[in-house]
């Protein structure tokens, strides 16, 4: 059973990540200064530790594999959640759309 709240875990964890990117890059496409705007995500309620992993990234506006080191674990988890979900008939379109 410890691999069903792992992987559940992962897919929210995930998925917050997806959110907090394109909240970012509102922010700053709205003209915050990027450190500024991670700092205050950082301490209100976007605070998460899916944030903190990949704030690396929002400052140097690398998402891809090889400029973020938890990019690789976060696509592979999302990828055996997305499989998992398929074999059992389990909707999850947010996801879905995350791994896209």
């Amino acid at each position: 059973m410890g691999n069903v709240f792992k992987l559940v875990n992962n897919a929210v964890g995930i998925t917050n990540v997806a959110v907090a990117v394109e909240g970012f890059n509102l922010g700053v496409k709205l003209g915050a200064d990027p450190q500024v705007l991670l700092d205050v995500l950082s301490k209100g309620t976007a605070q998460s530790f899916g944030l903190e992993a990949i704030s690396p990234s929002f400052l140097s506006r690398d998402f891809s594999v090889e400029g973020s080191p938890v990019m690789r674990p976060f696509l592979k988890n999302l990828n055996l959640v997305t499989d998992v979900a398929t074999e059992v008939g389990a909707p999850i379109p947010t996801s879905e759309v995350t791994l896209e």
